[in-house]
């Protein structure tokens, strides 16, 4: 059944700030500082802590680029991308998870 996010906690570095330009959603990963949402389009929306997860790939607005998953970590994201965004992206075949967050460890 797909339905909205509700989310609830500590609402520091914007935790609690859910995109509101879906209303259906496939899933939703949380991270320690981070979460992101996959809507029934294959879009992902993320929030939460600024350079830990939550400014996903520039190209995330893209309206052809779509993902098939989505999983947050302690301090990262990660998407798996569709064969037709690896063609759109000009990715390789191999490259179709993609993670961004921090890059420290």
């Amino acid at each position: 059944d797909m339905s909205e996010i509700i989310c609830w906690g500590e609402f520091a570095d914007n935790k609690l700030v859910v995109s509101t330009e879906f209303t259906q959603w496939l899933m939703v990963s949380v991270g320690s500082v981070s979460s992101c949402g996959l809507s029934t389009e294959g879009y992902i929306r993320c929030w939460g802590k600024e350079g830990y997860g939550r400014t996903a790939p520039s190209w995330e607005t893209d309206v052809d680029v779509t993902w098939s998953a989505v999983s947050c970590g302690e301090r990262h994201c990660c998407g798996i991308l569709p064969e037709t965004s690896l063609r759109i992206l000009k990715f390789r075949r191999e490259d179709n998870v993609y993670c961004w967050g921090d890059n420290s460890f």
